[in-house]
């Protein structure tokens, strides 16, 4: 009969790894967090542009309709009074 022989073992130091772990754990938090303060800061900045640039949008259509009309290109429209 044959008794116990005996164990055998492999041991790995799994420190690195456990710290890189760790550190690509830390810095996807902070990327998550800048990725949330990018987003609202473009969030701010598209809401104070839409004002101005739709003022823009106007000032040009009321310019591109003056000029056709100056140009014989665009009729006046029957109703529409020109106040000064």
């Amino acid at each position: 009969k044959r008794g116990f022989l005996g164990t055998y073992g492999v041991f790995r130091n799994v420190t690195l790894q456990k710290e890189a772990e760790t550190e690509v754990k830390l810095i996807n938090e902070q990327l998550e967090k800048l990725n949330v303060e990018k987003d609202k800061f473009f969030s701010i900045i598209a809401h104070d542009l839409r004002s101005p640039f739709n003022g823009f949008l106007g000032l040009t259509e009321v310019m591109t309709t003056e000029l056709l009309r100056a140009s014989g290109l665009l009729k006046k429209q029957p109703g529409i009074k020109k106040f000064n």
